[in-house]
């Protein structure tokens, strides 16, 4: 392997594996990778809200900081009084420079994550907006989780 191959970690098989995917079968695997990831989320959100006891955007934002923390990823999560921010400058998945559908699909754990973390009532309004994706050549992720 050279310097300038990254190892691959189940995440970036993972998001190599949805790419080519979408690549071979088009818009069809978007609604099961969504499906997926979303259902992955939900899992990973109830474990996380068991274990930091949030509930509410404020406690939700902080949670996600601490997950990102943990995971040792260069992002960040900021609650504003109505809104979570988030961005990141490594995608966990590898999808840089792919297509945008994938990036949505897959962030479906996120957003079903972070509706557990601030509980089923207040999750069930809550809406994600991606700003910026490295999936589309920018030079990092961003969005913001908010309640319609």
């Amino acid at each position: 392997m050279s310097d300038k191959q990254k190892r691959l970690n189940m995440q970036t098989v993972q998001g190599k594996l949805c790419a080519e995917l979408y690549e071979k079968h088009g818009e069809q695997v978007l609604e099961t990778m969504s499906k997926i990831y979303g259902e992955y989320g939900e899992q990973l959100g109830l474990g996380l809200q068991k274990k930091s006891g949030s509930e509410g955007l404020e406690k939700a934002a902080a949670a996600l900081q601490m997950m990102f923390d943990g995971a040792k990823l260069p992002a960040k999560a900021e609650f504003d009084g109505e809104r979570i921010h988030w961005q990141g400058t490594l995608c966990p998945f590898g999808i840089e420079n792919t297509k945008m559908e994938v990036c949505e699909a897959i962030m479906a754990m996120d957003l079903e994550l972070t509706r557990k973390l601030v509980g089923d009532e207040v999750g069930a309004r809550l809406c994600m907006e991606i700003e910026k994706s490295m999936a589309r050549g920018e030079e990092m992720c961003k969005g913001t989780y908010y309640l319609k």
